[in-house]
């Protein structure tokens, strides 16, 4: 369980709640003094002995002092805005907060130069390259100096195509080794982790339409030649737990793409029919997966044919079962069944 540090404080609190009370009391009776005859010079308020404003009035106070000293320098921040310097950089000098920058810099419009990009606009060119070389807007915006949207918005006057987020995330995982997390180790086998998880997934829903796409992407055609759901298409009398438990025997309980033994899975090997004919569940046709390389081969259905023909090879050469060139299973009848 994660550790959740108001929870804890409360039922400390509920504990333990006669001791701090009396605590609370014992505190406030010592130090009542303190606090007579002493209060804040702009608000009025009770405070302790030794201070002269409340913790609020300090604040605005230090404020309109920054405030103050801003608008006294007015023409040394108009000069270095005009020095092609900008306001995230010029706020940062001054100590203070970037609008009260711009609010100086709006009210002297004489001196200051027109627009805010004015400074980007030598620089578009220079933009444009290095997005195209592979630099992400946000990158470019704090080489700059500037905002990241207003780097967006250069981009798209140039017409320049934008990346989507995948492209970044893609390349982030791009050469780290996925961790081993099989086993005890994967956090989903976890009986709390899993019910979260499954209380989550409880009252999601998809319309037709969205299924529909879902179902025709996995098949691999596009969804105005979609007629129906695969995945929803009975299996043969062939199909029993029985059945499934000889392929694995089979196969010594062992993924025949990637070679993991189940041992270092938490669940059971999934049989994936080779041709993915279901209405053919016969020895020859049949192969024991785990659910990564299952899921991998049913990504892309344009690789049919080479699953198929790479399955069939290497039944053929470790259990001597025929194929026609087709891919069609020859049954040999002198042969046993698995």
């Amino acid at each position: 369980m994660a550790f959740n540090k108001k929870e804890y404080n409360k039922e400390l609190y509920q504990k333990n709640k006669e001791e701090i009370l009396k605590k609370c009391k014992e505190y406030y009776e010592k130090n009542k003094h303190k606090k007579k005859n002493c209060f804040c010079m702009d608000c009025g308020k009770n405070i302790w002995n030794g201070y002269k404003r409340c913790l609020k009035c300090s604040h605005d106070m230090k404020r309109k002092e920054i405030r103050k000293d801003v608008k006294d320098r007015a023409n040394e921040i108009i000069e270095k805005y005009n020095n092609d310097i900008p306001i995230i950089k010029i706020a940062s000098i001054f100590k203070c907060n970037p609008r009260l920058i711009s609010k100086i810099l709006k009210e002297s419009k004489s001196s200051v130069k027109n627009g805010s990009s004015r400074i980007l606009i030598g620089k578009r060119d220079e933009i444009v390259k290095m997005y195209l070389d592979g630099l992400s807007a946000q990158q470019i915006a704090k080489n700059i100096g500037f905002g990241r949207i207003s780097i967006l918005n250069i981009l798209k006057q140039k017409k320049v195509k934008l990346r989507p987020i995948e492209y970044y995330v893609r390349n982030y995982f791009k050469g780290k080794k996925r961790p081993e997390i099989t086993g005890e180790l994967n956090p989903a086998c976890n009986p709390e982790v899993g019910k979260k998880i499954s209380d989550k997934l409880k009252g999601r829903t998809f319309s037709k339409e969205t299924i529909q796409k879902m179902s025709a992407k996995k098949q691999g055609i596009p969804l105005e030649e979609w007629e129906k759901f695969v995945s929803r298409e009975p299996y043969d009398q062939n199909w029993t737990p029985k059945f499934r438990r000889e392929i694995r025997k089979r196969d010594n309980q062992i993924c025949m793409l990637c070679e993991i033994h189940r041992e270092k899975l938490s669940e059971a090997f999934i049989i994936h029919h080779i041709n993915q004919d279901k209405n053919l569940t016969v020895s020859q046709n049949c192969i024991s997966l785990c659910r990564k390389c299952h899921t991998l081969i049913h990504s892309d259905k344009n690789k049919k044919e080479y699953w198929t023909k790479f399955f069939q090879s290497l039944l053929a050469e470790k259990y001597d079962y025929q194929y026609s060139e087709n891919g069609e299973i020859i049954l040999n009848l002198n042969q046993k069944e698995v």
